[in-house]
């Protein structure tokens, strides 16, 4: 089995987790998008066990260790870092 397939079938299997059993296109191309990520840029493979999904509304968030992906419901790729562009402002009180 290639690191691609095994990414592949571990972001599956955290649909199924998440009681996703009709697995459709949309999730398929989510699964693919994720593992070209682990092979394209050669990310840490022992993070493909911790990946973990999240769906909320309107996305949907795939997380490995410190690597993130969010998509549409569609499946389309739509950024990194879920609080990337978050700022904190601590008010005095």
């Amino acid at each position: 089995m290639t690191i691609y397939e095994y990414a592949v079938m571990n972001v599956v299997i955290a649909f199924k987790r998440k009681d996703l059993n009709i697995i459709d296109e949309n999730l398929m191309k989510i699964a693919y998008t994720v593992a070209d990520e682990f092979v394209t840029k050669q990310l840490d493979v022992s993070l493909i066990e911790d990946i973990t999904m999240d769906i909320m509304p309107g996305l949907i968030h795939i997380e490995a260790g410190c690597y993130d992906w969010q998509f549409d419901l569609d499946g389309n790729f739509t950024g990194n870092g879920f609080f990337a562009n978050v700022s904190v402002e601590l008010v005095h009180m």
